[in-house]
């Protein structure tokens, strides 16, 4: 499962190398702004795959102290 988290990442990565660009060349707002919202939908939606695979995976190592303050952790960030 990390590996494809990665593999997101590293195509996010290299969507925001363009939206970089893109605004180093002054392209018009109507193109950068879609790139930023792409950029931003991706990264919620590996975000997302990671929390899912990785909750379950905590959830059979932590105890439910531990479990209860990662979540509080998690929900303030979001």
């Amino acid at each position: 499962m990390q590996q494809k988290i990665v593999s997101r990442l590293r195509k996010i990565e290299g969507q925001l190398a363009r939206v970089r660009q893109d605004l180093e060349n002054g392209t018009p707002c109507e193109v950068v702004i879609p790139q930023f919202l792409a950029v931003r939908g991706a990264l919620a939606a590996s975000l997302e795959v990671y929390l899912v695979s990785t909750m379950r995976e905590c959830a059979t190592k932590k105890s439910a102290d531990e479990m209860t303050l990662l979540l509080e952790t998690i929900i303030k960030k979001l």
